[in-house]
């Protein structure tokens, strides 16, 4: 058994930086009673960095929610699980789609409420994960409740890595795009209502740029 297990930080005077070094120390007894130790030092930088990177993710994604109203989940590629953020508007947006807070089986789990250009969205979206791809993201439709108008979902996903390079987990946001989407509808519909209509049938027509304000 271990004597001594720990990870300690050590100051390198002539760079004036610090390095992480895991000491692991056994405790053993010789054939004449003599006692002796057996240390290992480890270089832990690379993990500690890792760690600092998924520290800095998750504090990226937390303040994003404040910002823009995102759903913010946590995705474990090795179990296929999310985990949803305990933030307030995360777990609203959860309630009111009847979601928990777990996930298993992602992203099979969703199919049965996509169709199949959307399932295969969805695929993609996740393996472009498993795969190690750094980034991605994608935009889905699905039915919720037996809803008749679709929820719009825009996805996306940033992957952190362990010490060997291996991605292990995901940190992505969910937006809901169903209104913007459906406003935008709208708007091409009624530009097809004028552009059919005859000008007498209008007090006024005209047309304004906003990009060149014109």
């Amino acid at each position: 058994a271990s004597w001594m297990d720990g990870v300690y930080r050590f100051r390198k005077p002539e760079k004036d930086t610090y390095q992480w070094i895991r000491i692991c120390g056994v405790k053993g007894r010789l054939e004449n009673d003599e006692e002796y130790l057996y240390f290992t030092f480890t270089n832990e930088d690379e993990l500690k960095n890792s760690e600092n990177r998924e520290k800095t993710l998750r504090k990226m994604y937390a303040s994003s929610v404040d910002a823009a109203n995102l759903v913010v989940w946590e995705f474990d590629l090795k179990t296929h699980t999310i985990y949803f953020a305990k933030s307030a508007y995360t777990i609203q947006r959860c309630k009111e789609v009847g979601l928990p807070s777990i996930v298993h089986h992602v992203p099979e789990c969703f199919y049965d409420i996509l169709d199949d250009e959307n399932k295969a969205k969805l695929k993609e979206f996740h393996d472009g994960a498993y795969r190690g791809r750094n980034s991605g993201s994608t935009e889905i439709e699905c039915r919720l409740n037996n809803q008749q108008m679709p929820l719009v979902l825009h996805l996306s996903y940033t992957v952190s890595f362990d010490a060997m390079g291996r991605p292990v987990k995901a940190y992505g946001t969910s937006q809901n795009l169903s209104k913007a989407k459906e406003a935008e509808k709208q708007y091409e519909h009624e530009l097809i209502t004028i552009s059919s209509s005859n000008d007498k049938d209008f007090v006024a027509k005209g047309h304004h740029d906003l990009t060149d304000n014109k």
